[in-house]
């Protein structure tokens, strides 16, 4: 009988131990998430504002910190954790995906050659096929242009030549990169038939615009007290050239530059500026 009641009387201890203990967590709750937040990993999860705490924590990659995973999966109530237990769980198989793309420079001069390129993230990002669709000015959609695969890093990259402004985007299966955008500036080019006329005498400017604009009107400016003064407007003729006569008055030196305005196909295109000293 005393060693029933002795068993009786450790089982009861015990009792009081553990509901003991409880209370202890109970009243020290910051304390608790505290050492439960140190000894997670933080989490770096690009575009998601607050990322969840996983648990268990993911696997930490080689090539950051120690303190610190490159992503953290989507969220999940099932397995270890879930709203009763106030953690988050993480499930293992998807993490959150994107495409990215950049054009580069901007803007570039007709027949120059541009950068486009960007990141693919998310689970598997290394060797995958990426397709880029472009839309060049006049045309009312997207065409297919060209194809490439990510890098390890999940980086991709195209070159284009350019004659006009476009637009792009990229695909990666189901996933679609925003669109961007390229203004191109029309080669303005412009010759004067002398450099050192004589006063009175009238100078030809000529000159052409690539890519064709034919049949558009560019304004031949004059610089005068130092603004720029539109002294003709010639036509491009059928072969996107022009030819203009500008009588210079007395003595004197004048400046000179052709400008074509902005329309879809190109930005606002300015030629070079040309010295005529008369005498």
């Amino acid at each position: 009988m005393r060693v029933v009641s002795r068993c009786l009387r450790l089982v009861v201890a015990s009792g009081v131990l553990v509901v003991g203990v409880a209370v202890l967590a109970a009243l020290t709750p910051s304390a608790a998430a505290a050492g439960a937040a140190h000894s997670r990993p933080s989490i770096v999860c690009p575009g998601v504002a607050n990322p969840p705490t996983c648990c268990p924590p993911p696997v930490i990659a080689t090539s950051v910190r120690p303190d610190a995973v490159t992503c953290c999966p989507v969220p999940t109530i099932a397995g270890c954790c879930g709203p009763a237990s106030g953690t988050t769980c993480c499930a293992t198989t998807t993490c959150p995906q994107g495409l990215t793309i950049v054009v580069n420079p901007s803007p570039v001069r007709e027949g120059s050659k541009t950068t486009i390129g960007g990141t693919l993230s998310g689970t598997t990002v290394s060797g995958q096929n990426i397709d880029l669709y472009e839309k060049p000015a006049g045309q009312s959609t997207f065409s297919d242009v060209a194809q490439t695969q990510t890098s390890s890093s999940g980086t991709y990259q195209f070159v284009r030549a350019l004659q006009t402004n476009a637009q792009w985007y990229a695909t990666a299966a189901s996933i679609q990169s925003p669109t961007v955008s390229e203004t191109v500036l029309a080669a303005v080019r412009l010759h004067p038939s002398s450099v050192h006329p004589k006063a009175g005498a009238k100078v030809m400017f000529s000159g052409t615009v690539a890519p064709s604009h034919a049949g558009e009107r560019v304004a031949l400016q004059r610089l005068e007290s130092g603004r720029w003064k539109t002294v003709a407007r010639p036509k491009l003729s059928a072969t996107s050239g022009f030819a203009i006569a500008e009588k210079m008055r007395g003595r004197t030196r004048a400046r000179f530059r052709v400008v074509l305005a902005a329309d879809a196909r190109n930005a606002l295109s300015v030629s070079g500026t040309v010295a005529v000293k008369a005498h």
